[in-house]
This record gives structure tokens, C-alpha cells and sequence, in this order.
């Protein structure tokens, strides 16, 4: 069990989380220049923030559930503690957004989300439309 996670295709992970990241990221920006007002640059920054965690959170499942036909591999559980932590930190950012106290509720409602969708992988992501 251990050498399943010390193999040489972690790296390949973690760039496979990083490029969905990044698209989600990209997309979030491109969509504020063609409709955003340029000067806010800190609703800005947040919201690429919390579009580069649901890419993270796909970039997981897609590496790492089996029926994915892209994965490295199929790690349930691990899948679904990490999609809980990228859900937990998008949900904080977007409560931080509203109130100047952000509460823990938020941080774990988030991960809980975060979780489910980890829980249910490919079989729920291959569902998504980003037309």
C-alpha cells in the first residue's frame, strides 16, 4: 500500500491538478475582462482564487478516479480528503467575501461538499459543461 504512494506518477498528479487549476484560474479572468470593471482588482483576485479551486477539485478527480480514462491511478479516499480540503478552502473564501468574520461552518460545510463530490468522482464530473 505504501508504494502506491511513493511512485513516480505523483508528480504527474500534481501537474495534472495544477493545469486544471490553472484553466479554472484562466477562465475566471477572461470572463472579468470582457464584463468586470478593471479597477477592482481584489474581487478579481478572489474570484480567480475560488474558479482555480473548482479546477483544482476537478484536476483531482480526473487524476485520480480510474473511470476518468486520464487518471494516474484510482485512489477513492485520497480523492476525497483532498476534494475536501480544496472545498473547504473555496467555500472559506467565498464566506470571507460577505462577512469580515468568517466562520468555521462555512470551512466545513465546504469540505463536506468538497468531499461528496470527491466521494462520487468521475461518475458526477463527467456530467460538467463548461460551454
Amino acid at each position: 500500500m505504501a508504494r502506491a504512494y511513493t511512485s513516480h506518477k505523483w508528480p504527474a498528479v500534481a501537474i495534472t491538478v495544477l493545469f486544471f487549476a490553472l484553466l479554472g484560474a484562466l477562465g475566471a479572468f477572461f470572463n472579468w475582462l470582457g464584463s468586470g470593471p478593471l479597477h477592482e482588482w481584489r474581487v478579481l483576485l478572489s474570484l480567480v482564487l475560488v474558479f482555480g479551486a473548482f479546477g483544482a477539485g476537478y484536476g483531482i478527480i480526473v487524476a485520480l478516479d480510474g473511470e476518468s480514462g486520464m487518471s494516474y491511478g484510482d485512489h477513492p479516499v485520497l480523492r476525497t480528503l483532498l476534494c475536501g480540503v480544496v472545498g473547504a478552502g473555496a467555500f472559506f473564501l467565498i464566506a470571507s467575501w460577505h462577512s469580515g468574520a468568517v466562520v468555521a461552518e462555512w470551512a466545513v460545510l465546504g469540505g463536506g461538499v468538497g468531499a461528496l463530490g470527491g466521494f462520487f468522482g468521475w461518475s458526477w464530473t463527467r456530467y460538467m459543461d463548461f460551454m
